[in-house]
């Protein structure tokens, strides 16, 4: 079983907020490339309001997990997709769901790799009163703290000033 993302759903990461032409194309060529994997048989779920029953009924020996999009599509739901499977006794390829949760929240992927000394830049958290903040030396990248892999990040992120970082945090919102 190759698990994907739900075309027909909407997805917050993607632009416009759903799946778009080059999102199928690439499911196509994986469709393509795969095929071409003998003597493996690989067909394809993408419907997540099924996926219990399927896992139930089907009993894949292993779930190609390219589900990257999460649980109906929702980032801060990635996690239970590897819940699911291991809940279930169910083989599958990618991260753990403990993995998933720590890398979720960019504070924390932080402070582990400080924790390894590897090098990282410094940061500050800006909580809800940002605009009583000690003096902050620009320019400052501006980022959600839990979010999925880039979301939230653009041009407007890099504040030179305080009028373009109150503009960024405000977007985040």
């Amino acid at each position: 079983m190759v698990l994907l993302g739900g075309p027909r759903r909407p997805d917050s990461v993607k632009r416009g907020g759903r799946f778009n032409a080059e999102d199928i194309d690439t499911i196509v060529r994986l469709q393509s490339a795969l095929a071409t994997v003998e003597p493996y048989a690989f067909y394809y779920v993408d419907d997540h309001d099924e996926l219990i029953q399927r896992l139930e009924y089907e009993r894949p020996r292993l779930v190609f997990n390219l589900c990257d999009e999460g649980f109906h599509n929702r980032p801060d739901m990635e996690l239970h997709i590897p819940a699911l499977l291991e809940m279930r006794g169910t083989a599958y390829t990618g991260a753990p769901p403990s993995c998933l949760a720590v890398c979720y929240d960019k504070s924390v992927v932080r402070g582990l790799a400080l924790a390894l000394n590897i090098p990282v830049p410094t940061e500050i958290r800006l909580l809800n009163d940002y605009a009583g903040q000690a003096s902050l030396d620009y320019p400052l990248f501006v980022k959600p703290a839990r979010a999925d892999g880039s979301f939230g990040i653009g041009g407007w992120s890099v504040a030179d000033n305080r009028q373009s970082l109150l503009a960024a945090v405000n977007r985040l919102k």
